[in-house]
């Protein structure tokens, strides 16, 4: 430290009671004012947000109707599964013991799965890169470091299109493939098949929906449909299952 600056600190030190006072006022008072222009900026940020403050629940969030607990469901999901375990089941306990009939088995499945995989990459994840460009908007980090500039509709319904195709994926996947192996795989493309449209329509209406409400959408005329045909797959594994259980109880 230079001797100029240690010398004025000193004399700051041993300055007059009255000089004193009106530098730590001052001090004060700059202070404060950068307390409120803080503020300011927060409220302003936050009015820019949203503007919720000013909104009543019922404007922000319309009332819908609660959907039926699970258990309730269970029993339609069972009768699904009787169908497509005596439709489209082999006898049950029996597997594909040839090579050729192994391959006609797992191609329906594989052809559905490579589908929707590449339905996802083209449809699905260019469509968020679409909506990027359009609205200017790359940085994916963007609304966190600045609330006052919030993702454009068009952006956030293309984000959540995409992201609901992947949470919906793996209990697809899970429920085709064990389908296609203990009960048929021509029965487990068929139902593969339709749930891949179904959800293709899914995101292409939930991407284009910008400035439409959301009981008006119509999403639930292709998320129902794919729930029980997925469903339907899982219950007509368990089906088959315990009807060659039972069988061979029956002829012990």
């Amino acid at each position: 430290m230079k001797t100029g600056s240690i010398r004025q600190i000193f004399s700051l030190l041993h300055a007059r009671p009255r000089q004193r006072a009106s530098v730590a006022a001052l001090h004060a008072s700059t202070l404060e004012l950068s307390s409120v222009m803080a503020l300011r900026e927060r409220r302003t940020i936050g009015s820019n947000v949203s503007g919720l403050d000013s909104l009543s629940p019922t404007e922000t969030s319309p009332e819908v109707e609660v959907p039926p607990h699970g258990i309730m469901l269970l029993p339609m999901y069972a009768v699904f599964g009787v169908i497509a375990s005596f439709a489209f089941g082999r006898e049950p306990g029996t597997l594909p013991h040839t090579e050729k009939l192994l391959f006609d088995e797992i191609m329906w499945p594989a052809v559905v799965t490579c589908a929707f995989v590449v339905c996802y990459s083209l449809f699905d994840t260019l469509g968020v890169g679409r909506a990027r460009a359009r609205c200017r908007h790359f940085d994916a980090t963007a609304q966190l470091m600045s609330p006052a500039k919030p993702v454009p509709e068009e952006l956030a319904l293309a984000l959540r299109a995409h992201a609901n195709q992947v949470e919906q994926f793996p209990s697809f996947a899970a429920a085709l493939w064990a389908f296609s192996f203990f009960v048929s795989g021509f029965g487990g493309g068929v139902l593969g098949g339709l749930w891949v449209v179904l959800r293709q329509r899914y995101s292409s209406v939930y991407r284009n929906s910008a400035g439409v409400g959301m009981a008006d959408k119509g999403l639930g005329s292709f998320t129902l449909p794919c729930y029980f045909l997925m469903n339907a797959m899982a219950m007509g594994v368990v089906v088959h299952i315990l009807r060659f259980v039972a069988a061979s109880k029956l002829n012990q």
